[in-house]
């Protein structure tokens, strides 16, 4: 039997802990950690900046924006026909697909000529 488990470290541990599993039955644990606070404290701190160098009207539309520039999102047609475009949370971001955005917007910024502060790296990858 497969057991997909999400969370933080202690959210799984919590869900393995309550979890009801025969003794009779093999299990396979599939566990995606969560991305950590440092990570969204740096994904924040980056998005400042680069909110600041193009001048968007807020941090949401940078991060949109951002979002939208490497396909963070997903369209469908309402009832009316109008096109409606939802972009995914980074709360429910795994730490690979967290590490990924981090990389991608870093990469972006360079080729924008933005200088990102390394320290804000430094932090996420302690965490």
């Amino acid at each position: 039997m497969k057991v997909k488990l999400f969370g933080t470290k202690e959210e799984i541990l919590a869900q393995l802990k309550d979890a009801e599993l025969d003794s009779s039955q093999d299990y396979v644990c599939e566990i995606s950690l969560k991305r950590s606070l440092s990570m969204n404290d740096c994904y924040n701190s980056w998005c400042r900046i680069i909110q600041q160098e193009f001048g968007d009207n807020s941090l949401n539309e940078t991060k949109r924006n951002l979002k939208y520039e490497f396909g963070l999102y997903s369209e469908y047609k309402d009832k009316d026909g109008t096109l409606v475009r939802e972009y995914e949370s980074t709360a429910d971001f795994t730490k690979e697909k967290m590490m990924q955005f981090i990389s991608d917007i870093e990469t972006f910024a360079i080729g924008h000529g933005i200088i990102l502060p390394k320290k804000d790296v430094i932090n996420f990858f302690k965490k």
